[in-house]
């Protein structure tokens, strides 16, 4: 395992190499565990993801507690939508797995009902869109005025819609609620507004336009494996994360083939990631005598980008021209260069928790990582935490500038 060189230090935080290096990046938590409402004590329960708001807020997926956390610069965490069912004051509703149970229902933030959330962006309008992954469906939080008349003035009402989905598991195109998804894992916004999904289930990537038409953009439906060329004759396993460029790039976190891969008008390459099976002459990891054909993970930086291996790589984030990585099995943060070399830029590629130096720092299956500011925000799943990359200065300590 290579580790990150000085240089592309000072590469992420600023964008030159004329630094003085007093200056190193550091790994902190940033995100207390607990959050406090009104009326009760909540704790994370294996948050996925972040995104940003206004005025230096943060949204907080915490998945399995089918909420979403508003944290302010400060790492403070108060409830935003959702809620947790409970039997009473003190009793949570759980599932068969001893989690707190999902559902779905629209309606103003207090009432929403969510089960599953993962992921979400925010459009230049302010609307936000969340990938309520277990209802199968790409919700909307919005904002709307009304003019009261009894008041004579706007009142401001924010609420909870399902924007396309929500009709149970399946795969179909079409407008809103016409489509289906299965299992969807990430979101991304491209700079004219349409969204794009890693329908996870499906083994597609999906294209929801800004007059709410669902098409599918890459991807063989129902079939799992690995094939680059032709976008609608591609194959793709169980994509977990997605980032578009300002170009139009689509980078997809290629889960289960443990690859980095991009999409380019109606062409899919691999970016990064060595594709290897167990039994390379049985193909789309496909069962062998019921032994499951599944493409090998692994541990490695490289100068050429289909050298490097990951194991089950998940949330992407593009920071400028380089792709950031949450390697989430090999408990490790990675970058994607322009000139496709593949760097570690934190963990040890060890389970733990650590901060400090990017050298020791240590992280518990990260799924999530989030460019914020000058600052990179690292959802630590596996440890329940929010993490971030801070540049620190022997001097002055940590610097938020």
């Amino acid at each position: 395992m290579k580790k990150i060189a000085t240089c592309f230090f000072v590469i992420l935080f600023f964008t030159g190499c004329s630094m003085s290096y007093e200056y190193a990046p550091i790994v902190e938590t940033v995100a207390n565990m607990s959050v406090h409402s009104a009326d009760r004590h909540i704790t994370f329960n294996t948050p996925v993801n972040v995104f940003s708001g206004n005025n230096g807020i943060l949204y907080v997926l915490d998945t399995f507690n089918n909420m979403i956390h508003k944290m302010d610069s400060y790492g403070n965490v108060a409830p935003f939508a959702g809620n947790i069912a409970m039997i009473d004051d003190y009793t949570p509703l759980l599932d068969v797995s001893r989690l707190p149970m999902g559902f779905y229902h629209d309606g103003s933030l207090d009432d929403a009902l969510f089960n599953r959330p993962v992921d979400g962006v925010k459009d230049a309008y302010g609307r936000i869109f969340i990938v309520d992954r277990s209802n199968h469906a790409i919700r909307v939080i919005n904002v709307a005025v009304i003019y009261d008349n009894e008041i004579n003035e706007n009142r401001y009402t924010t609420s909870v819609f399902t924007l396309a989905g929500g009709n149970g598991a399946g795969y179909s195109n079409g407008f809103g609620l016409e489509a289906t998804f299965y299992y969807p894992s990430a979101i991304a916004i491209d700079r004219d507004g349409n969204l794009y999904i890693a329908d996870t289930g499906n083994n597609a990537i999906r294209r929801i336009d800004t007059n709410g038409y669902v098409t599918t953009v890459a991807g063989l439906v129902g079939v799992n494996g690995f094939r680059n060329g032709i976008a609608e004759e591609s194959l793709f396993y169980h994509p977990m994360g997605i980032a578009v460029n300002e170009n139009g790039t689509i980078f997809v976190a290629d889960t289960g083939n443990h690859l980095i891969r991009s999409i380019e008008g109606n062409t899919v390459r691999t970016l990064a990631g060595m594709y290897r099976l167990p039994y390379p002459s049985f193909a789309l990891g496909r069962q062998l005598r019921g032994v499951a054909n599944y493409p090998l993970s692994g541990f490695a930086d490289t100068e050429y980008g289909k050298d490097a291996m990951f194991s089950a790589p998940m949330g992407l984030a593009l920071w400028n021209d380089i792709l950031v990585v949450a390697d989430s099995l090999n408990h490790a943060i990675r970058a994607i260069l322009p000139n496709g070399e593949v760097l570690t830029i934190a963990g040890t590629g060890n389970p733990g928790y650590a901060n400090g130096s990017l050298q020791e720092a240590m992280f518990h299956i990260p799924q999530g990582v989030y460019v914020f500011g000058n600052e990179l925000i690292i959802v630590d799943t596996g440890n329940n935490l929010i993490r971030r990359i801070a540049q620190y200065n022997e001097n002055a300590g940590i610097s938020n500038e």
